[in-house]
């Protein structure tokens, strides 16, 4: 739900996009299938539209992507440049502090652990490699003694890493899964 101040600030956006671009309360919700009462309500600051509302208004009077939105404060980001996980958990604006840091240990936790596999898997391969009873072994076996090495690694990883739902997840905090935040939207 928008605040006072992003209420106002869309309405002043959005009732100088719909006079540039030459449209009525009444034609704009023609357009996006809204009743008038609602447009209406938009333009006064009364209300602002819900967030697949306000992007369907930034296209029908041709503004910026995200204009809008970001007025309303809902997350933008330019989806053709992928970003990071961090950028995510950052701008999602239901979670709190403490939520934050959490699904952040717990994700760098993963990435540590996911390296660790693949580099298990690429010491066990060349281990396999170079102690093959062969001196020369085709490519399909050392490809296949590779792809054996990383299954291995990546199951021990995954052993490593499996969390009762009882146990510590982030040390310093003493989290315990049971004690994960269940946000509500």
């Amino acid at each position: 739900m928008a605040t006072e101040f992003q209420r106002i600030a869309f309405r002043a956006a959005f009732r100088t996009a719909r006079e540039a671009a030459g449209l009525t309360q009444r034609e704009v919700a023609t357009q996006l299938g809204c009743a008038p009462s609602t447009v209406a309500q938009w333009d006064g600051g009364v209300s602002a539209p819900r967030e697949d509302m306000a992007a369907r208004l930034e296209q029908l009077l041709d503004i910026e992507p995200g204009e809008f939105r970001q007025l309303l404060g809902f997350a933008v980001r330019d989806l053709t440049t992928p970003g990071s996980f961090a950028e995510a958990v950052e701008s999602d604006r239901w979670l709190r502090p403490d939520q934050r840091q959490l699904l952040n240990a717990i994700h760098d936790h993963m990435v540590t652990a996911n390296r660790h596999a693949d580099q298990q898997a690429r010491q066990r391969a060349e281990h396999l490699a170079t102690h093959d009873a062969d001196p020369a072994p085709d490519a399909a076996a050392a490809e296949q003694a590779q792809q054996h090495a990383e299954d291995q690694a990546l199951r021990r990883a995954a052993d490593d890493d499996a969390t009762p739902a009882a146990s510590v997840i982030d040390p310093d905090t003493s989290v315990t899964y049971d004690e994960l935040p269940h946000p509500t939207r």
